[in-house]
């Protein structure tokens, strides 16, 4: 008879966790929001099954990517850039010469 393996939910990493994952600390990172950041330790949730079912939550430090300020304002920049040029178009557009019509004879 094979048994097969399933991971629990409490082997299950944070995804801002996952990211630095083997990364020393400092390494530059992408957090699940897109943002620039930096791997840092970070404290977070987990299950602790010692004293049976269910569980009680404890805090525990781990490495984990956490936005920086600089790259927040970063990630607005194609947007901003975006939405001049949208708007050049729009001018383009709006205000573009008009040839004159012939007036008939």
């Amino acid at each position: 008879m094979a048994v097969l393996a399933v991971p629990a939910f409490a082997d299950i990493l944070p995804e801002e966790v996952a990211i630095c994952r083997d990364k020393p600390a400092g390494s530059a990172c992408t957090t699940p929001e897109g943002a620039a950041g930096t791997c840092s330790e970070m404290t977070v949730s987990r299950p602790d099954y010692s004293g049976g079912i269910p569980p009680k939550y404890k805090q525990v430090k781990m490495m984990g990517c956490v936005a920086t300020a600089k790259g927040s304002a970063r990630s607005a920049l194609p947007w901003v850039g975006a939405g001049l040029g949208f708007l050049a178009l729009v001018a383009a557009l709006v205000f573009k010469p008009r040839r004159p019509t012939a007036s008939p004879a």
